[in-house]
């Protein structure tokens, strides 16, 4: 070996790296990493904080669409409709993993567009929202299958947490 490529890089034997790339300092383990990253591809390798999931809600007031926005979009990748039409449209552009469905929409009512998700989409979970407290549309939903109904005004997290439970 050469005295040039043993020389020290420090009177500690740390320092800089020699500039002249072929001489390399005698304690190599300077310049290796700490820790090894382990590359993992597709989506089995992404985190919950990664992968985002898609959620479609259908709401017709512009004021709750704009707070599930503020609230939501850090979390999911969220698609909106206003109406029945736009939210079967929705469904086949936007492929959601789970669906928020407004209970009175002004084309269609949230029990018809809930039977037009079921033959197109069975497998699909809904939640069903609703501001109206009578007994009747509550019993109408009990002979579909949804994945939860919750009257308004509710807390969005109790939504969040509704959505989170059933991804």
């Amino acid at each position: 070996m050469t005295e040039r490529s043993l020389r020290p890089l420090g009177a500690f034997g740390y320092g800089r790296v020699p500039r002249d790339p072929l001489v390399y300092p005698a304690d190599v383990s300077l310049l290796k990493p700490r820790c090894r990253a382990v590359p993992v591809r597709g989506v089995r390798g992404m985190t919950q904080a990664t992968r985002r999931r898609r959620v479609l809600i259908v709401e017709d007031e512009p004021a709750l669409r704009l707070s599930y926005d503020r609230a939501f979009r850090p979390r999911y990748d969220l698609a909106f409709a206003s109406n029945g039409a736009e939210a079967m449209e929705k469904l086949e552009q936007h492929q959601p993993e789970v669906a928020v469905l407004d209970m009175r929409l002004p084309d269609t009512d949230g029990i018809e567009l809930l039977r037009r998700i079921r033959v197109s989409h069975p497998d699909l979970p809904v939640i069903i929202t609703t501001a109206y407290l009578s007994i009747e549309p509550q019993l109408k939903v009990l002979d579909l299958p949804h994945s939860g109904y919750i009257v308004k005004p509710f807390r969005l997290d109790e939504l969040g947490a509704r959505i989170d439970a059933v991804l």
